[in-house]
């Protein structure tokens, strides 16, 4: 994956999220994100960064809609491990 791939995921990944949160839950600097979102410079989000992210927007979606009322059912990984940031 190239690095505007990466870049071009986070965005993606991150829209809809405030930036602080984001960096927050992701221990990194807010000017960190910053410069990962900026698609005009060069410096892009590791393999890891964007694992977290995903992790952390699924997370935060499992939870959206748990406070719903709807029950969440975890799927399951190609090799039948359960995801372990949707079990409850």
């Amino acid at each position: 994956m190239t690095a505007a791939d990466r870049k071009s995921r986070f965005r993606k990944l991150s829209s809809g999220h405030d930036l602080d949160d984001l960096a927050r839950l992701l221990g990194y600097t807010p000017s960190t994100v910053r410069t990962w979102l900026n698609p005009s410079h060069p410096r892009a989000p590791s393999r890891d960064a964007l694992g977290r992210l995903r992790k952390a927007v699924i997370a935060d979606l499992t939870e959206r809609v748990r406070s719903l009322g709807f029950e969440v059912i975890p799927r399951r990984n190609l090799v039948g491990e359960q995801n372990s940031n949707l079990a409850a």
